[in-house]
């Protein structure tokens, strides 16, 4: 897999912003889900990209170096529509930077997804939804130099369904614990 990635740094309405370009390119084998629906001979293919785009804006700043409130969106493409599970996405959402009195380095985020499954993979199976939303609530406690811990809450709207079939909204909590060295 080869993953590029470049960025270029500039200001919208006197904000700090930045807007990255990139994708990825991977040369293993995946699933043929067009000839796998046709019953075809071959099922594997090789080769599978993808691609992105990322905008992030300051909202508003304490001063040049400390955001306090920053938005993003986010979208993604995947052209090769016979091997992909996922062929776009795209979400967005805001980030309150040191949303508690005294905790500068903590984030409160809030966020929308969008997942369009391809045609091909859900030929195989006429049950799969065309696309799932999510909602996502976060924060993220910078506890020490080198430990943050960051609870997550989402609630997924039209997953995919369970194995009777049926699609139930479902709320997914997390927590990530970052070590830094």
């Amino acid at each position: 897999v080869v993953f590029y990635e470049g960025a270029y740094n500039f200001a919208l309405a006197g904000k700090a912003s930045t807007l990255r370009v990139g994708g990825a390119v991977h040369t293993g084998r995946f699933d043929d889900f067009a000839a796998l629906a046709t019953n075809e001979d071959a099922f594997e293919v090789r080769g599978l990209s993808s691609f992105y785009l990322v905008h992030d804006i300051v909202l508003a700043a304490r001063d040049a170096e400390h955001p306090l409130l920053g938005a993003f969106w986010r979208a993604g493409l995947s052209p090769q529509l016979d091997r992909s599970v996922v062929t776009r996405y795209a979400d967005a959402g805001v980030n309150w930077f040191g949303p508690i009195p005294g905790r500068a380095d903590d984030i409160a985020g809030l966020a929308v997804s969008y997942t369009e499954y391809g045609d091909a993979y859900r030929r195989l199976d006429p049950a799969l939804a065309a696309a799932e939303t999510a909602l996502e609530l976060t924060y993220r406690a910078q506890l020490t130099e080198h430990l943050a811990l960051q609870a997550i809450v989402q609630r997924h709207f039209n997953p995919l369904p369970d194995d009777n079939g049926r699609r139930h909204a479902a709320t997914v909590l997390g927590l990530r614990a970052e070590v830094a060295f």
